[in-house]
């Protein structure tokens, strides 16, 4: 008779292949429906390259470029990313590709891109390889990275040269690390919170790298698009998104949210009148937890190098004064890593927090925000946590990370009848290597 071991490692292998052909089934047919559709924010970059190949500014009036009335039957297109996103969308441009198939073909590489990080993280932390295929399997089905294949986003771009970054840390390579992480914060700003923990590490190679790579982009990226251009996206586009979309209910910043409680905002009701006070004590909370990752870091003590690395991504996330839905999918190797630590530490109870958690950040906040508004055009606040369920998953995460940095017995691996699979001295395992 087959033993109960093996019969729940066939349950596991059945129970994934149905969550992997569902995960995969369901990007790819949301990325067709958005591809072939209404679009997403994926043609503001392709027909920003348009404009880049025209001569044109590439934060000029967009529609007439990409005739988008006829093909998305829409006309918004607006360009509010930073002059690196037009060079990863040339290509396709150059090669005159339509717009819908670049976005199917943008959608399906980044999926590809999504899936061998969560793999290789789930491997990396050791995670048992019966419950890998699972955890694939939920990470394809999770919303935050179906709003990514929805919205033919970047995130899975700054995702792959963070990990990459970290993983060139692991050997050792840390010219490498600060390029991948250079090129990160070239494509969005916010990893460059990442700049600290170098610092704080000693990893001054990585940093000076660091520096080089992202200035050298910028230089790039002045020649290429103008100084003109250049110049508006960092005096006016950034600024002004800011100050546009940090108060939506659809952001799932915390900065960005606690700011909007504490002082009137267009969209939520506010818990305070404090227009003043209200962004000085959202700044004070943001430097308190930047501040509790630092001192840790600094003591390197309770947990290894891989936990303050991620933890650091986890909250250059949240602080982000503007983080949609598809930004969270950056923090996938660090729920990953919790996984594994909680469950050699024996904490199972602590195992379904972290699931709990990514299950509430799994809601669609979308879909929400428009049925509550569509009965008042402010969400009250009774009703505010609908749309910021993936905030709130999001702080839960980021917070079991924290108590993680601060509470050192939860570090000491214990042997458990159930095996999450344990982390492994890293800097041996890098020395072997």
């Amino acid at each position: 008779m087959l033993s109960s071991q093996i019969v729940a490692r066939y349950a596991f292998l059945a129970v994934s292949c149905v969550l992997l052909a569902e995960g995969v089934a369901m990007n790819l047919g949301y990325i067709r429906g958005f591809g072939l559709g209404a679009g997403g924010d994926l043609d503001q970059d392709y027909c920003a390259a348009k404009a880049l190949l025209k001569g044109q500014s590439i934060y000029s009036d967009l529609n007439g470029l990409c005739n988008t009335a006829v093909e998305r039957n829409r006309t918004d297109v607006e360009n509010f990313h930073p002059p690196i996103t037009v060079l990863f969308l040339l290509p396709f441009v150059l090669a005159d590709v339509s717009i819908q198939h670049t976005f199917i073909a943008w959608g399906i590489l980044m999926m590809l891109i999504y899936t061998t990080i969560v793999f290789l993280s789930l491997r990396e932390f050791e995670i048992a390889p019966h419950l890998r295929l699972v955890l694939l399997g939920f990470a394809l089905l999770w919303f935050p990275q179906i709003s990514q294949s929805m919205n033919g986003q970047f995130s899975t771009v700054v995702l792959g040269f963070v990990f990459l970054g970290w993983r060139m840390q692991r050997i050792h390579k840390d010219a490498l690390s600060g390029v991948a992480l250079g090129v990160a914060i070239a494509v969005k700003l916010f990893p460059g919170l990442l700049a600290i923990y170098l610092l704080l590490t000693r990893r001054f190679r990585a940093f000076a790298a660091l520096t080089a790579t992202f200035l050298l982009l910028q230089g790039l990226m002045l020649a290429v698009v103008g100084r003109a251009d250049f110049v508006h996206y960092y005096a006016s586009v950034l600024p002004e998104d800011s100050k546009r979309f940090m108060p939506y209910a659809m952001n799932q910043s915390f900065t960005g949210t606690a700011i909007s409680l504490l002082r009137p905002n267009p969209y939520f009701e506010n818990l305070l009148d404090w227009p003043q006070l209200g962004p000085m004590l959202a700044l004070v909370m943001a430097l308190a937890l930047v501040g509790h990752a630092t001192w840790s870091a600094y003591r390197r003590d309770g947990v290894d190098a891989a936990h303050h690395y991620w933890h650091f991504v986890a909250l250059s996330v949240i602080l982000c004064p503007i983080s949609w839905d598809h930004t969270v999918i950056v923090m996938v190797p660090l729920c990953a890593l919790l996984l594994a630590r909680f469950g050699a530490a024996n904490q199972l109870t602590l195992l379904f927090v972290v699931a709990g958690a990514m299950l509430l950040a799994n809601h669609n906040d979308l879909e929400s925000i428009r049925t509550l508004q569509s009965q008042n055009p402010i969400i009250h606040l009774a009703d505010l946590w609908q749309a910021k369920a993936q905030l709130l998953g999001t702080l839960v995460i980021v917070g079991l990370s924290g108590v993680l940095l601060s509470v050192r017995t939860l570090a000491i691996p214990k042997v458990s009848k159930v095996q999450l699979g344990s982390l492994p001295d890293w800097n041996a395992v890098a020395e072997r290597r």
